[in-house]
């Protein structure tokens, strides 16, 4: 099951990647440069973290030594920040294209894209790896001294305030901020399409232009809306779950906790089926699934 998981992640996340490189549409578009940011933020995961999870989740099964742990947590973290904030970039985008649309352009460049990208993985980064690679996680005492020495007996016992603290910056504030974002445009940009309707009857060129614009960006906006969703419903199970246990560690079994996890994993299969949605991509993915793209025909 894993290794289906794991295929189905990659060769997903890669098709996405390659319809946005290979779809002169989509390559125009800004906000696909984010859309390849949060595809590849799933390809890690299906490469790296959900093949190397088992022995992780399993207390008692073949573990893995303190330091390779430490660095695949630190990923797994990473992934899901990443994906998150690469969301809220997507939304920031589209609430900019439905505001200004006539200066979206002007405002948000391929340049300035690539440096929110940047920025939004090595702040991920930074909040991901430092912490665990610090050590802040470890709770103090020699009670659980023998604990952390043996990961037979734990693999990655934590603070509460650790836990929680992650929960807050990696998932719950980016959450917040995209929600807020998303509904805010969503509310502009059914405004517009009311506006629209009304003067219908009394168009100019521009105006015309400007409508088959909107139009545009508001299907983006219904894509956006069902990727947000699902992130949303495959991840915050496991964010709740993860701060009720971090208060009260009986309250949650592991295989409760195990299977959310595995959930929220299993959310980088399912964004390149929702992509679909999309005809620029579905046009594409044609292309890249046929033999007529193999032999350059």
């Amino acid at each position: 099951m894993v290794i289906i998981l794991s295929f189905v992640i990659a060769m997903g996340n890669l098709l996405v990647l390659m319809a946005l490189m290979t779809s002169p549409k989509l390559k125009r578009d800004i906000s696909s440069m984010f859309i390849a940011s949060l595809a590849c933020a799933d390809l890690i995961v299906g490469v790296i973290v959900v093949p190397t999870s088992v022995p992780l989740m399993f207390p008692g099964s073949e573990g893995l030594s303190r330091w390779p742990s430490k660095i695949l947590y630190s990923i797994d973290w990473l992934c899901v920040t990443t994906s998150i904030q690469s969301l809220c970039a997507i939304a920031v985008d589209r609430y900019m294209a439905v505001m200004t649309p006539l200066r979206y352009l002007t405002l948000m460049t391929r340049r300035r894209a690539r440096v929110a990208i940047v920025i939004i993985w090595i702040v991920s980064a930074t909040i991901c790896f430092l912490p665990i690679q610090m050590d802040w996680w470890i709770i103090d005492g020699p009670r659980v001294a023998a604990c952390y020495e043996n990961p037979e007996m734990c693999h990655f016992v934590t603070k509460p305030s650790y836990i929680i603290g992650m929960s807050v910056t990696s998932f719950y504030v980016p959450l917040a901020l995209m929600v807020f974002v998303y509904v805010r445009v969503l509310l502009v940009a059914l405004h517009q399409a009311e506006t629209i309707k009304k003067s219908s009857t009394t168009m100019d060129a521009t105006t015309n232009s400007l409508k088959i614009r909107t139009k545009a960006d508001h299907r983006a906006l219904k894509t956006l809306g069902f990727v947000m969703g699902v992130f949303v419903i495959c991840w915050l199970p496991f964010f709740m779950v993860n701060i009720i246990k971090a208060l009260c560690h009986n309250c949650v079994s592991e295989l409760v906790f195990i299977s959310l996890n595995w959930l929220g994993h299993s959310h980088s299969a399912i964004n390149p089926i929702l992509y679909s949605r999309s005809s620029d991509f579905r046009t594409s993915y044609r292309s890249l699934l046929t033999y007529r793209w193999c032999f350059g025909s």
